[in-house]
């Protein structure tokens, strides 16, 4: 159970620097050449980090500069996530990515390791055949 805790607590870190670093180079870039899809990006990273961390969005600094837009953003980040919760795709992938405590943790972590690999394969695929 230590280990478990020890490995959660350093996704957790790992996942808070990510969102950090994305809405870095993403403001850098919208310094650069200010386009709304860019602030769009912004605007998502927020309310994606402020879900992981269960908090609420700080979304101040970015309303200065385009208040309809975020709300826009945050509609269709809300909307969105309602639909995707409520779909039977997500309950079945829930389902498979929830720890039981029914095997070693290293074990399920090996397994998710696999889905997700083949998630990213899949999409890999995807992005391959948009591309020709």
């Amino acid at each position: 159970m230590q280990k478990q805790k020890c490995f959660l607590e350093k996704e957790s870190i790992w996942i808070r620097k990510k969102f950090d670093e994305a809405f870095r180079y993403l403001k850098i870039a919208y310094e650069r050449e200010p386009q709304d899809e860019v602030l769009k990006k912004m605007t998502f990273v927020k309310l994606m980090e402020a879900k992981v961390k269960n908090v609420v969005s700080d979304l101040a600094e970015l309303e200065k500069i385009n208040k309809e837009l975020v709300l826009q953003c945050k509609d269709i980040f809300f909307s969105t996530e309602e639909e995707i919760i409520s779909s039977q795709e997500y309950g079945d992938m829930r389902a498979e990515l929830q720890y039981d405590g029914s095997k070693d943790f290293d074990i399920y972590y090996e397994d998710v390791e696999h889905i997700l690999n083949g998630w990213k394969k899949e999409y890999r695929e995807c992005m391959n055949q948009n591309q020709t």
